[in-house]
């Protein structure tokens, strides 16, 4: 019994032991196993030949897309029965049976979870798991997602690639010098171009290839770029370069940076140079001409001065001080440097109130004839002729004055005017002229007869002197005297009036009659003085000039540019059909006629041009712009051209001029200026935009560098993770950057490829806004499907098109939240897909450029919206090319709705 109780007691205390073991370790057990349910490495134990699942972490449920007990107690292959027959179940089998661990690194993994596919790729280790006689009982799987990683690395190399193909097809000039000797490494083909030395240049010293170097100093920048690692760059540098089997003087914009390895030495010299000749050259002609106009100015014959907008006298030449008399004061005078100025009635005129003071003040020419004293008592009358000077944008920033000396002239004309009224006397009693000069009372009868009158009308001086001058009158024009008789009373002179008189044989003459009224000492009208002159052969002679006048009117109605004719003082008298149907005129011959329908910027030019031209006798020639009647508050650009028609002696008989339209080709021209500047701004903003993803990787890059280098530090995950994201968003930034101008090179060389096939547009809409709702999850994508459809089409292209339209509407919504798509009917035969944003909007001027080229209707903020600026002019180059359309509909600060449509395959 004591043996008994006594083993009893044994066997109690070893139950205890046992029981206490068994407690200790399942609490280690269940400690171990909540450890790794939380480690971030994806963890799972198979038991058994079968492989089930005997323990999995929280981190493999999450890459599994599976819940626990979806999966625990199972066999692998009941919950992934696609891997039976691929390498993971053989390579799990063979570390079951040979008890070998198996460890690999970026394997490629696909696998069906809970409501879609998942993959990528994977670092795992298969260990195997032994019971304590050493048998092999299961296997424990340690696998780590690196799916970005591998993505990143390829982007990255992928990036590598299209940048080195950018450099090699860029329009700057790209080489590598290696070495001392700087053999040319690497040269694009603007590079070859520049060079002209043809495409056999690599691998040779740069100064074989260009022996003309020698001498010059770019071997000596060459060098000290290659020795202190520093870089140089230089504007407008002079190179003569042997091209075109000659030596030419070439300008160029270039910087030299030194090359470096890995380690950061230095082996060779890279270069990026872009040519300027045309450039340097236009400058200097541009230099050359300022030059020569400044010495026009000062060596000018005619008095020149200009003023700023306030009136400050800025420059003037010599001419101006000798009319003047004396020189300007700074600071002190103002509007016009003369001394005295007075009206030509003698009134002063003060400086406030003189013509250049005015048309700065007010707008407006009063340039008209004045008198200057100088200081030293002396006189001259001048015009002056004051212009407006306008800058770029159309602001007044001063004026020019030409002041001419005419005191000669009006000297000169004080003497001609005594000599015609003294001429004017002789004439009246010249009785040798081959005219008639009669004199007559106020009461029309004839006082004097001369012998050119005798010879004319056939009647002697005896038969006419004190007969009424009715008597050469024909019946059927006695009223006629009448009317003369009663101007002539009045004081009224009668020049040039055409009419029929009688000889005394009873012939019928066409003569031309000027009549004066004749005063006696007091000024009283005695009489009136008449020369007639016989015009009817000249009349024959003007049938003629009318009928070959006719003709001339046809053949201009017939031209397409608008002719007109004036006559030698510049008096318009005729313009051709054209001209009524383009201005809707009714026949007007007035001078104002052409200036009534001018673009008010051009009135002042062209009125100006046009008297400097009569006045000179020299060709007129100006641009400027009509309206057009057609369309309201349009102009229309024409070329205005007139050429003086002269007799056998010079002298100008008529003015023939034409206006012909040009407003096409001067549009072309205004838009092939904005092109350059568009292009001009597009290279600034690609510089910016493709340096800013770089530079934020290779910060990131060098951050995840320094905490690597120090091996003692511990990593943190949460850096590497937020480190790679970052490389990787920028990373994306610049492939869809670098995408763009690949696309944009494609259409201009017109190389863009379409891969055409059928498929539906309502499953690839889906697909875009799915993909699109990973990255920007924090807004709202509505799809509305009015029609489905299968379209005939390359699915990638039409894809970027939607992407487009999609990122534009998040990136230029940053207060809204909701997009909606839609895909429509809009036409028979066709489809249309539409993306509406609640956006800042589009402004109404902008709505029919925002596909162009370069355009950017923000235009003026990188940082804000950044971005190349050609995505949709991209998108319209696809959508043409599928004989579709894409347009917008905007209003500014209330969203945009950007559509496409393309033909549907079937009805």
């Amino acid at each position: 019994m004591k043996s008994t109780s006594h083993d009893n007691q044994e066997f109690e205390q070893q139950f205890d032991a046992d029981s206490r073991l068994a407690d200790s370790s399942r609490i280690a057990d269940s400690h171990i196993r909540d450890v790794l349910m939380q480690v971030p490495v994806s963890i799972v134990v198979y038991r058994g030949p079968d492989f089930i699942v005997d323990m999995i972490n929280q981190r493999a449920l999450e890459m599994w897309g599976i819940t626990y007990d979806d999966v625990i107690n199972k066999p692998l292959l009941e919950i992934w029965p696609e891997l039976l027959g691929q390498d993971t179940e053989k390579i799990l089998t063979r570390v079951y049976t040979t008890g070998k661990s198996h460890v690999a690194n970026e394997v490629a993994i696909k696998y069906a979870g809970i409501g879609k596919t998942h993959g990528g790729a994977f670092n795992f280790v298969l260990n195997p798991v032994h019971d304590l006689n050493g048998k092999v009982i299961g296997i424990t799987s340690t696998c780590t997602d690196v799916t970005r990683e591998v993505r990143t690395k390829k982007a990255i190399a992928d990036t590598e690639k299209r940048y080195n193909k950018i450099m090699m097809q860029s329009p700057f000039a790209f080489a590598i010098f290696k070495g001392k000797d700087m053999v040319i490494s690497l040269a694009n083909d603007s590079m070859k171009q520049v060079l002209g030395k043809g495409n056999d240049i690599e691998g040779k010293p740069l100064l074989e290839v260009l022996p003309e170097l020698v001498g010059q100093v770019f071997p000596g920048y060459l060098e000290n770029v290659y020795k202190t690692g520093q870089p140089f760059h230089a504007n407008e540098a002079l190179c003569k370069l042997q091209r075109n089997g000659r030596v030419e003087d070439a300008y160029f914009n270039f910087v030299y940076q030194p090359y470096r390895e890995v380690d950061e030495s230095i082996s060779g010299i890279t270069v990026i140079a872009y040519e300027v000749t045309n450039e340097v050259l236009a400058k200097k002609l541009v230099e050359e001409s300022e030059k020569r106009y400044r010495e026009l100015i000062y060596e000018s014959p005619v008095g020149i001065y200009t003023c700023d907008a306030e009136g400050e006298i800025e420059m003037y030449n010599d001419t101006a001080v000798r009319i003047w008399g004396r020189k300007p004061e700074p600071g002190k005078d103002k509007w016009c440097g003369a001394w005295k100025m007075y009206n030509t009635d003698g009134t002063f005129l003060s400086h406030d109130d003189c013509p250049m003071a005015i048309i700065l003040k007010e707008g407006r020419n009063v340039g008209r004839e004045i008198i200057i004293e100088r200081p030293d008592g002396t006189k001259s009358s001048v015009i002056p002729y004051p212009r407006l000077v306008y800058d770029s944008n159309g602001k007044i920033t001063g004026a020019i004055n030409t002041v001419i000396d005419i005191t000669p002239q009006v000297v000169a004309l004080k003497k001609i005017e005594e000599s015609e009224k003294y001429l004017a006397k002789l004439a009246a009693i010249i009785q040798f002229s081959e005219d008639a000069i009669i004199s007559k009372t106020v009461e029309g009868i004839v006082t004097s007869w001369n012998p050119g009158a005798a010879k004319i009308f056939g009647y002697s001086d005896e038969e006419m002197i004190g007969q009424p001058i009715t008597k050469i009158i024909p019946e059927d024009r006695l009223n006629e005297e009448p009317d003369i008789l009663n101007r002539i009373q009045k004081g009224e002179v009668i020049e040039h009036f055409e009419t029929k008189r009688l000889t005394k044989a009873g012939k019928l003459l066409d003569i031309s009659v000027t009549i004066s009224p004749m005063k006696d000492s007091q000024g009283k009208i005695t009489g009136a003085s008449k020369i007639a002159r016989d015009i009817t052969e000249a009349k024959k002679a003007e049938a003629l000039l009318i009928e070959s006048e006719r003709q001339f009117r046809q053949i201009a109605d017939s031209m397409p540019q608008i002719v007109w004719t004036a006559t030698p003082d510049g008096h318009l008298d005729y313009y051709n059909r054209q001209w009524y149907e383009f201005t809707g005129f009714e026949e007007d011959y007035s001078d104002l006629s052409w200036v009534r329908i001018l673009h008010p910027d051009d009135v002042q030019i062209s009125v100006d041009k046009y008297h400097y031209s009569i006045k000179t006798g020299e060709p007129y020639q100006v641009e400027y712009r009509f309206a057009d009647r057609n369309k309201r508050d349009t102009f229309r650009w024409f070329m205005g051209r007139a050429n003086p028609v002269r007799d056998e002696r010079g002298n100008i008989v008529k003015w023939f001029g034409t206006f012909t339209e040009i407003d096409d080709a001067k549009r072309i021209q205004q838009e092939l200026e904005l092109g350059k500047q568009r292009r001009d701004d597009f290279i600034k903003m690609a510089s910016h935009e493709l340096k800013t993803p770089i530079t934020t990787i290779k910060g990131y890059i060098q951050l995840v560098l320094n905490v690597v280098k120090d091996e003692e530090k511990e990593i943190s995950p949460l850096l590497v993770k937020s480190s790679l994201l970052t490389m990787d968003k920028q990373v994306s930034r610049l492939t869809r950057l670098m995408s763009e101008l690949l696309d944009l090179s494609r259409i201009e060389a017109g190389q863009l490829e379409l891969r055409k096939e059928s498929f539906s547009l309502n499953e690839l809409v889906i697909e875009i806004v799915q993909d699109l709702l990973y990255t920007s999850n924090k807004f709202s994508i509505n799809i509305y499907h009015d029609f489905e459809c299968i379209v005939h089409a390359d699915r990638d292209r039409i894809g970027q098109v939607l992407t487009n339209f999609l990122t534009n509407a998040i990136k230029y919504s940053p207060g809204a939240d909701k997009i909606e798509v839609r895909i429509f009917k809009p036409e028979k035969g066709q489809v249309a897909v539409s993306v509406k944003d609640r956006g800042i909007g589009i402004a109404k001027e902008d709505q029919e450029k925002i596909f162009e080229r370069y355009y950017r209707a923000e235009g003026k903020s990188e940082q804000t919206y950044p971005g190349f600026g050609v995505g949709l002019y991209i998108a319209g180059e696809i959508i043409q090319r599928h004989n579709g359309r894409i347009f917008v509909e905007s209003e500014k600060g209330n969203g945009s709705t950007f559509s496409f449509t393309v033909p549907v395959e079937t009805e």
